[in-house]
């Protein structure tokens, strides 16, 4: 009895320095005199069971120097074990307390009172998991450190500037690249001498869309290049400021679609090239307040259809280029005022010829029959490669000096053009 006194007497030392005792020591050497604890069990406060166990150790904490792992130690508030930490280190918050139950049984190591006189465990630092912002104004919101920020930054604008040109341009904007996503484009001058200047193309620039500012900055000019740019779409705003132009080029794109309205504001436009596009139609009202339009080009297109009502308000319209298409329906002889026409490759079936033409080339088609009033303005005429079988018509043609009808279908054309 007396070495078993020395023993426990030992293991009180070990605890009093401060060092590691054997937890449940007792226990396993000899079971038979386990010790009574002085204190009502009780319940820690993780929320876990100690399975009927009792403390191991008198209720004295034999764990002092060592981590505690806990479930959810409430900094701040009230803890399990009388209101303060007792484990007298650092401890850690989490969710395993690997197996379930603590080291001792599933009780509190010290009898339910703190372990060391009712202060906190870890001198004066505050226990991991506890805000340190003391003294300072705490505000509600996210920090994501090391990621990007949550800011509605917006892109800066895209400027470009033009430089005097040659005889030709006076305004020539260099390397300008717009896609279909950029908005807010500013065009400017290098020197504010220029914000004057009538002729404005581009040189080595792309324009995925015609963007809706394009005329903001230069609103007095009255020829513009657009020529070669891959442009595929055009703001329907795109000429809002162009009441000034006067010529219009926009070729050798990618345009499949114009807006309804994108001329409206070009009232003194008179030539407008849009040949090698992706057109396929012309919306009804296209050219509605283009009276002053004289020459329209818009051959190596698809084209389909010419609407009757398509040029009812361009009553100056004189040259008209719709060749290489895939026209099946054009009457050119609602167009009184053409002067020259070229539908030459394209899937027509009739030829109506304009009152005043005088040089028509409807070459390439599938024509099998002609009609229009008497015309002696009409000169040359280029209809090979057709269907024709006849040639009474030419008689409505008395001022023919050039015709071409080879690679037809014709029988009596000599006796016809004798008479």
């Amino acid at each position: 009895m007396c070495w078993l006194r020395a023993v426990s007497l030992i293991s009180v030392i070990f605890f009093t320095c401060g060092s590691v005792a054997a937890v449940g020591g007792n226990n396993f050497w000899y079971p038979e005199e386990q010790p009574v604890a002085t204190t009502k069990p009780s319940f820690p406060g993780n929320g876990y069971n100690n399975y009927g166990s009792q403390p191991a150790n008198g209720g004295l904490a034999t764990n002092a120097g060592h981590i505690t792992y806990t479930r959810d130690t409430n900094f701040g508030g009230q803890s399990a074990n009388g209101n303060l930490p007792a484990n007298g280190g650092p401890t850690y918050r989490s969710e395993t307390n690997f197996g379930g139950q603590s080291a001792n049984g599933g009780l509190p190591a010290n009898g339910g009172l703190p372990a060391n006189g009712g202060l906190p465990a870890n001198r004066g630092q505050l226990p991991y998991g506890t805000p340190t912002h003391i003294g300072q104004t705490i505000y509600r919101s996210q920090s994501n450190y090391g990621s990007q920020q949550r800011y509605n930054v917006k892109p800066r604008q895209p400027e470009y500037k033009c430089i005097e040109g040659n005889r030709q341009y006076d305004c020539v904007f260099y390397d300008v690249h717009i896609d279909k996503q950029t908005q807010d484009v500013y065009f400017g001058f290098e020197d504010i001498t220029l914000n004057n200047q009538k002729n404005v193309t581009f040189k080595n620039s792309t324009m995925r869309k015609l963007p809706a500012a394009l005329l903001a900055s230069f609103r007095q000019v009255e020829l513009l290049n657009l020529n070669d740019l891959q442009i595929e779409e055009i703001d329907t705003n795109a000429f809002a400021y162009g009441h000034t132009i006067q010529e219009l080029y926009m070729g050798f794109n990618a345009i499949r679609y114009l807006p309804p309205y994108v001329f409206q504001n070009v009232p003194l436009l008179t030539v407008l090239a849009l040949e090698r596009n992706d057109l396929t139609s012309l919306p009804r009202g296209i050219f509605h307040n283009t009276p002053k339009l004289t020459t329209l080009s818009m051959s190596n297109n698809n084209l389909e259809r010419i609407e009757d009502d398509t040029f009812q308000a361009t009553t100056a319209l004189q040259y008209l280029q719709l060749s290489s298409n895939r026209l099946t329906h054009a009457d050119l002889s609602l167009i009184p005022s053409l002067f020259h026409v070229n539908v030459s490759y394209n899937l027509l079936s009739t030829l109506a010829i304009p009152i005043a033409v005088e040089e028509l080339d409807a070459s390439h088609n599938s024509i099998n029959a002609v009609r229009g009033p008497v015309n002696v303005e009409l000169a040359i005429l280029k209809l090979q490669h057709n269907n024709l079988t006849d040639t009474a018509w030419l008689l409505n043609y008395p001022g023919l000096v050039d015709v071409d009808l080879s690679y037809n279908q014709l029988e009596k054309i000599c006796t016809t053009l004798c008479q």
